[in-house]
């Protein structure tokens, strides 16, 4: 009875342990993406209100990125209707101020309009022969705010995740106002490479309960982070690492245990047929989940470990009160 309950609690023990992994990791790239919306809406007021003036936006946003170091890079795109009129007056046709911070921690300004027309419509092939992503720049002008799907970006060919939203003007000659008197004048983006979520979960530490990986999915399932990198580089979906799997079926099994909501199935490597727990739990302000896969047949492995040692001390147990009498 004693192995048997050892057993378990191995077991027991291997499942807590990947379930607060998949908690923790997820509430800590949460604290890190609630500071994106608050950022991009007081950016969003400066711009529209004036307060910003169009010639310091650059240097606004260098300032902010020193400020934010988890913050990877800010944007913002002029529709043409609504171009500053320092840019009219040298005579260009598009204004998009793209400041990011490099691998080094160094900062830059680079403008999007430099590398393709950000007003084209998304999907649009570019002077290469290349399709372009514009989703981001249409997207929070058409539809409010919105988190990013998580994309390849076409001027710096980095994985980029971010939160875009409108700032407004003063309608020109023969625009449609809102409500409220306003127009959309152009989206500001406030973005994070993935590279600082990928590092996070890749080293997520089993301790001895057993070995695993932990991965990251998007609101729709695409992968934005996991081990192999096929996963992320062919726009893999939750479903290919998985059939049986969807974001409709995790939320619709999602649970709270301990005060924290997060699904739990068993899985089967479609590769090597090994079986795991996996262990998913929301990201709550852009709809990602992170997931947790820990390795049942090393949980195995160390139960029969434990075992054995149970075993070694009885033995020993036993040799030492013969020889005593």
């Amino acid at each position: 009875v004693t192995l048997i309950q050892d057993n378990r609690q191995v077991a027991d023990d291997a499942r807590g342990n990947a379930v607060q992994q998949a908690v923790d990791a997820a509430r800590e790239i949460s604290l890190v993406l609630d500071t994106v919306p608050v950022l991009a809406d007081r950016l969003s007021q400066e711009i529209g209100s004036g307060q910003l003036a169009d010639e310091d936006v650059e240097t606004r946003f260098l300032s902010l990125l020193e400020a934010n170091p988890k913050v990877s890079a800010i944007t913002a795109c002029f529709s043409p209707e609504h171009l500053p009129d320092f840019v009219v007056a040298r005579g260009d046709d598009r204004y998009c101020p793209f400041s990011y911070t490099d691998e080094n921690g160094d900062l830059f300004i680079q403008r999007i309009e430099d590398s393709y027309d950000y007003t084209l419509p998304h999907g649009s092939i570019d002077s290469s022969g290349e399709p372009v992503n514009t989703y981001w720049y249409h997207s929070p002008i058409g539809e409010g705010p919105v988190w990013d799907e998580p994309y390849l970006g076409s001027a710096t060919g980095v994985y980029w995740g971010g939160y875009g939203i409108p700032f407004y003007r003063t309608p020109a000659d023969g625009e449609v106002a809102d409500a409220s008197g306003r127009t959309p004048a152009g989206t500001i983006d406030v973005s994070l490479t993935l590279e600082q979520f990928q590092t996070l979960v890749g080293e997520l530490d089993f301790g001895d309960v057993g070995t695993g990986y932990g991965f990251i999915i998007s609101k729709t399932g695409d992968f934005i982070y996991h081990p192999e990198s096929r996963f992320v580089n062919q726009a893999l979906n939750i479903t290919d690492y998985d059939p049986q799997l969807s974001i409709s079926v995790i939320n619709g099994t999602s649970q709270t245990e301990e005060g924290s909501t997060l699904s739990v199935f068993n899985h089967v490597d479609q590769q090597s047929g090994r079986e795991s727990w996996l262990v998913i739990a929301p990201v709550g302000p852009a709809g990602w989940w992170v997931g947790i896969a820990l390795d049942k047949d090393s949980i195995i492995q160390r139960a029969a470990l434990v075992e054995e040692n149970r075993r070694r001390e009885v033995e020993i147990a036993m040799a030492v009160a013969a020889f005593l009498f």
